[in-house]
């Protein structure tokens, strides 16, 4: 019966010690992100957003289509704030 528990507890135990050893050992690394890092939204394919801001640049590789404000908190020579892939479509904010 004594090994049974032992066994029981050495099946719960192991994980859970492993698993801490390796979460302290192990650091996080931010990846570079080259031009994408400019931006505050940068999306592969199609952008929906309504009802919401964005405070800084957006590329999309597809349709962007807008309802609320972007690039409210950019200065005014900031370049190209938003970059649409194909279409952009915007309405109720200002860029």
């Amino acid at each position: 019966m004594k090994t049974q528990k032992l066994f029981a507890l050495g099946i719960f135990a192991t994980p859970i010690i492993t698993t801490l050893g390796l979460g302290f050992s192990l650091k996080a690394q931010a990846a570079e992100l080259g031009k994408a890092s400019e931006y505050n939204v940068f999306v592969l394919g199609d952008v929906t957003q309504k009802y919401t801001d964005i405070q800084g640049k957006l590329a999309a590789g597809g349709d962007v289509n807008f309802f609320g404000g972007i690039g409210d908190r950019l200065p005014a020579n900031s370049g190209n704030v938003v970059v649409a892939g194909r279409d952009f479509n915007f309405s109720g904010g200002q860029v």
